[in-house]
């Protein structure tokens, strides 16, 4: 949780985005749940879970080690507010990373309408290095829980 946290502030100081948010994937329920977020809504999605097979953000978790990048998410035929939204504000772009170690599905990187232009290569590989190292991150972490 603490490791998501700070990814998640990392990111929101060097993308401008107008909410980011971070969640773990639970294997037992096939299910991400919202843990650490900026932006509007965060207090009402704080411990929400989301099916995997839903939304946009479903899409993203079975992408594996991709990134996925919505430029008008009117576009988006599998978006879904009550999914892949926040309370308090209205999706038009997103940048999606599944945090995945070695094909398994650990959590979920989310960026909401960046502030100013649209996502850029710099975001996406940043997003992407970040993702890779908090997925080695949380590997080491489960597995040490697990001795």
């Amino acid at each position: 949780l603490e490791a998501l946290e700070f990814v998640v502030q990392l990111l929101s100081t060097t993308v401008p985005a107008a909410a980011v948010s971070g969640y773990l994937y639970d294997i037992n329920t096939d299910e991400l749940r919202f843990v650490a977020g900026t932006g509007p809504g965060i207090d009402q999605r704080r411990g929400t879970a989301l099916r995997t097979s839903q939304g946009v953000i479903g899409r993203a978790a079975r992408a594996e080690n991709h990134a996925l990048l919505i430029v008008d998410m009117q576009e988006a035929p599998d978006y879904d507010a009550e999914v892949d939204g926040r309370p308090g504000l209205v999706a038009e772009n997103m940048l999606l990373r599944p945090v995945v170690h070695e094909g398994r599905l650990l959590g979920m990187l989310q960026l909401v309408n960046r502030t100013t232009g649209d996502f850029s290569a710099p975001d996406l590989h940043l997003v992407n290095y970040t993702a890779d190292r908090l997925s080695e991150y949380l590997h080491a972490a489960r597995t040490r829980a697990r001795r």
